[in-house]
Order: C-alpha cells, then structure tokens, then sequence
C-alpha cells in the first residue's frame, strides 16, 4: 500500500467515529468489508490489516444497529478467510457438547495461533459484545457466527493444556482457557432460541403496556395484587 492508501484509511476511520450521518458510517464499514473480501491474504493488506482492530471497536459499539449489523459482517469475513473450512449454519442447528479435535493431518499450533490472531484483531471482542446487543438482528447476527466457530476444529484438551503451560498467565490469578473453551461456556444454543421467537412474547404484555403507560404520563409505579391482579397508583 501507498501513502495515498494510508491516507485513505484514516480518513474512513475519522468518518467512522465522528460523522453524525448513520448511511456515512455504514458506507465505511461496507467499504471495509468490501476491500478486505478482495485482498488476496493478510500479508499482502498489512496496512489494511492494521486498522481491523479500530474498524471493529468502533463499529460495534456504533448506535446504528445497522453499523454495527455491517460490523460484525466484517467479522464473520475474518472467521471465513481464517478457517475457510467452516460450514455455513442452519439457523435451527444444535452444537454438541463433544469438542471436535483436530484431525491427524492438521496444525494444532497453527489452529492456536489463528485464534490468538482473531483474539488480537478484535473479531472474537466485536462478536462477544454484539451477542449482548439490545438490537435483535445484531445479536442474531452474532450468536450464529459465534455458533459456527464453537463448531470449527480445534485442539484437544492436551494440545491446551500444554500451550497453557508454554504461555502462563500473567495474573497469578487468571484461569487460562482457550477460546472455544468460552464460547462452549455460553450456551449460545438457547441464546439462538430465544433470539429467534418473535419480540412479541416479551414485550406485548399486560405488564409491559401498564409500564409503557406510565413512562409516557404521569409518575407512577405498578404492584401485584393476587385477587385484583396489577395495581396502578399515580
């Protein structure tokens, strides 16, 4: 990359974090996943490659869902030029609880070193933090690229074990574990569940309108009373 390249990049990065205009931020970060989709491999895109972690975390934490939707596109294109081999999932798809270890023929430190990457470039955070999105495509979005990689191949118990031991913590306190070891922690299965039932079974209630009610008039507050049922006092 050039200096005009250079220029380029932090001129995208500056309308990503303060443009008022949602469509401006969302044109850069499509212009992001665009340019990354085409880049043969990360080294000959090093620049590029630099300002992930930046494009990432700003996008994601975005208050245009939409941003932050096309963010964690972005992300998922990382997942797949890191472990092309990644099956697309079925949005009713069940995980096993089993870890998959690798086959004979795979680099297991490889595999560690793809993850620490994704770690490092901010695409395992960017997912993590669009899981908990109060906006409900976003956290869908998440929750199935997040699914598939729990999926992916990874090392066995003893290849952590052993890479743990290579590369203590450096807190006495921590408790070093591996990615997919999180991810396995989530249970992002009845996450997908509940993400996929409509809205209505949570907010359209009589409770939730009592309470939509009083935040649009006057101070009030709701109580429970079990022979009259919900009790309004302004």
């Amino acid at each position: 990359m050039d200096n005009h390249d250079e220029r380029l990049i932090e001129e995208l990065q500056e309308i990503l974090s303060q443009d008022s205009e949602g469509f401006a931020r969302r044109a850069v970060v499509k212009f992001f996943t665009a340019w990354f989709s085409s880049c043969p491999s990360p080294t000959s895109c090093s620049l590029l490659m630099q300002s992930v972690p930046s494009v990432l975390s700003q996008g994601v934490a975005d208050l245009d869902w939409e941003v932050k939707l096309h963010t964690l596109e972005l992300a998922e294109l990382l997942l797949d030029k890191t472990f092309p081999e990644r099956l697309p999932l079925h949005p009713y798809a069940v995980i096993s609880n089993q870890p998959h270890t690798c086959h004979a023929g795979e680099n297991e430190s490889d595999l560690l070193c793809s993850l620490n990457s994704l770690v490092d470039q901010g695409v395992v955070p960017a997912l993590l933090c669009g899981l908990v999105d109060c906006d409900r495509p976003v956290a869908l979005k998440a929750c199935h690229s997040l699914l598939v990689n729990a999926g992916a191949p990874h090392v066995g118990s003893e290849s952590r074990d052993e890479a743990a031991e290579e590369t203590p913590c450096t807190d006495g306190d921590a408790v070093c574990v591996s990615v997919c070891e999180v991810l396995r922690t989530l249970d992002l299965d009845k996450k997908l569940s509940v993400l996929m039932q409509s809205s209505d079974h949570i907010y359209n209630s009589p409770l939730s309108l009592l309470q939509d009610i009083l935040t649009g008039g006057s101070m009030g507050y709701i109580e429970w009373n079990s022979q009259d049922g919900y009790k309004v006092t302004l």
